[in-house]
């Protein structure tokens, strides 16, 4: 019993080894972006929220209000495709500012943490689950942590830590469950399920695990009850779906399966760049990033993928084979299919992999799960097998991501993958003096202020209201294709008129309008707000194109100043109304382009 004890407790200490080591090399590489940090859109919305700095904030809202209004940097406007909650991963931000407090880059503490318990679980998997020795299973956590979907939900940022942190919870779960301690199974999947909606799969998962791994003598009933149970978490999220949001549908995890033709191209697209969910860089991060550091030559891709597809497909093969050979034994005996812990590590891989292909999202991310579970499934099968040639293949494929690792290093020392492009209007916003009481900007695209300005005031520091005017969708590439405009005051109303240079055209992001919004050219936002757009109009139901000259009439309560952006780096134009224009004296505006 002492000699069983001990090697208990060597394998955990081994596995928070491998989490400890982990944490440490994130936390060191990310030493220069919490040096520089500068909250992007989603952070900006995951710490005023998870700390209910907002006024109308309150923690019931996690639950029943969740991301309804994030992504709305025009309230008047919202685009209802965010209802969904995810409480957990709120309270864990509300948790670690009792010890960061407003030091926002070291949020990603947060980050660093998920991903290394992912690692730590990953071992356990390894060592324990699939009986690797230690080479093989640090293998397989290095294998983990270098696939796209852990690095990419690592690199992004704080908003980003929601991935791994569900996928550690749902390897728990695993692990509770192959143990049979159902009850904490159960915890880990309600925790997992609270903290991001795609852990969904691990409930039937985890339902059918038991079905299959029996404890000794115990009664079919209590089999059932107990497999079942392993259902509560997902009912518990339908009930807060359809209480609080309307059901499933109506968001961006749902709405590309309409038409059906598009989400069959995607789906075909996921399969044809599996290897971008495993080992290759060339679908990381997002579309129109893959061309730099991370970048490998055609050939290396194209061998990275037919290397990849090669070791999965020989795992998946002996996976099927392995089950089929299960149920063959079953039938022959007549009893009930028990699969060893190695074919239930399959068994969810797959599940988890099956469940990525069927969501209408192309990002690594969402494959977290399916990774933890593969590689160290993949790992397993070349070790059974003894082949040299796999061995090669899977040592091949590891020489690219740390290759591929090699380049990352260099480019986020530079600072290329995390300093925002475009910061000019939030340091723009952080120079606006305390007198000012509202502030009427207009940014060009991919501003870090692509949210609900009610989120950004506290993470930003700036007591002034903060009021979008419009975006500049530009496309623009010379120095001179500048922002015209001019303003005028009359009778406490500021009109401002803005052209675009034919490279640019205005936006409205995030905005949904009512159908008949834009009539005779004007449209109306609030009582002290409203537009003139003679080049609008709707190119389909719900398309309404600004065209190039706006009017915006606006009639400020205060001091007000007003930025725009001229579509360029540090283009920023700006102009005070002062208090004399509400004592009725002549306007003393100034305009200045720092």
């Amino acid at each position: 019993m002492q000699a069983l004890n001990w090697r208990v407790n060597h394998l955990k200490l081994h596995a928070l080894l491998a989490g400890a080591i982990v944490f440490l090399l994130l936390w060191i590489l990310s030493i220069p972006y919490r040096a520089d940090y500068i909250p992007n859109r989603e952070d900006i919305f995951h710490l005023a929220d998870g700390l209910l700095l907002t006024p109308d904030a309150h923690w019931q809202n996690w639950f029943t209000h969740g991301y309804s209004d994030w992504y709305a940097p025009y309230p008047e406007w919202p685009v209802h495709l965010f209802g969904f909650a995810r409480p957990a991963f709120q309270f864990v931000i509300y948790l670690a500012h009792f010890a960061l407090g407003k030091n926002w880059g070291s949020y990603q503490i947060i980050n660093c943490l998920a991903v290394a318990g992912l690692a730590a679980v990953t071992f356990k998997i390894a060592k324990t689950t699939l009986g690797l020795r230690v080479g093989p299973s640090v293998l397989a956590v290095g294998l983990v942590v270098l696939s796209p979907p852990v690095l990419e939900s690592w690199l992004l940022g704080l908003a980003y830590a929601i991935e791994p942190i569900a996928t550690l919870l749902v390897g728990c779960a695993f692990l509770a469950v192959i143990a049979r301690r159902d009850f904490l199974c159960l915890m880990c999947l309600f925790a997992a399920l609270l903290a991001k909606e795609n852990a969904v799969w691990a409930t039937g998962a985890a339902a059918i695990t038991i079905m299959l791994r029996p404890k000794a003598s115990e009664p079919l009933a209590r089999q059932v009850f107990a497999a079942t149970s392993m259902f509560l978490p997902a009912v518990m999220w339908l009930g807060l779906r359809y209480a609080f949001f309307g059901g499933v549908g109506e968001t961006y995890a749902t709405i590309g399966y309409a038409p059906l033709a598009s989400f069959l191209i995607l789906t075909v697209s996921k399969l044809v760049h599996i290897d971008a969910l495993f080992a290759s860089p060339e679908w990381s991060i997002s579309p129109g990033w893959s061309a730099g550091a991370w970048a490998l030559r055609d050939w290396a891709r194209i061998g990275a993928r037919l290397l990849f597809a090669a070791l999965l497909c020989l795992w998946a093969i002996h996976s099927l084979i392995g089950m089929l050979n299960c149920v063959r034994k079953s039938i022959r005996d007549k009893t009930w299919p028990i699969m060893d812990e190695t074919l239930l590590v399959a068994f969810w891989g797959a599940i988890a992999l099956a469940f990525h292909f069927a969501l209408p999202i192309a990002w690594p991310r969402y494959a977290t799960s399916a990774s933890m579970f593969v590689w160290p499934a993949i790992v397993k099968d070349i070790q059974k097998r003894r082949n040299a040639i796999a061995w090669a293949s899977l040592a091949a494929c590891s020489g690219i991501m740390m290759i591929r690792m090699g380049h990352f290093a260099v480019s986020w020392s530079n600072g290329e993958w995390w300093r925002p492009g475009n910061n000019s209007t939030v340091v723009a916003l952080h120079e606006v003096p305390t007198t000012i009481r509202q502030i009427y900007f207009i940014p060009a695209e991919h501003s870090p202020l692509d949210v609900n300005p009610k989120y950004a005031k506290p993470i930003l520091g700036i007591s002034a209201e903060i009021v979008r005017i419009a975006d500049i969708e530009s496309r623009c590439d010379k120095a001179s294709d500048l922002v015209a405009f001019h303003h005028s005051v009359a009778d406490g109303v500021v009109s401002v008129t803005v052209n675009l240079p034919n490279c640019a055209n205005f936006g409205f992001l995030g905005a949904h309008f009512d159908k008949g919004a834009l009539a005779n050219g004007q449209l109306y936002r609030n009582p002290s707000m409203s537009y003139e757009l003679p080049d609008a109009y709707y190119r389909g139901p719900d398309d309404l194109y600004l065209g190039r000259k706006m009017i915006v009439h606006v009639h400020p309560n205060g001091p007000a100043r007003f930025i725009i952006e001229h579509a360029k780096p540090d283009g920023i134009t700006w102009f005070d109304i002062s208090d004399e224009l509400f004592r009725n004296l002549p306007q003393t505006s100034r305009m200045t382009s720092p």
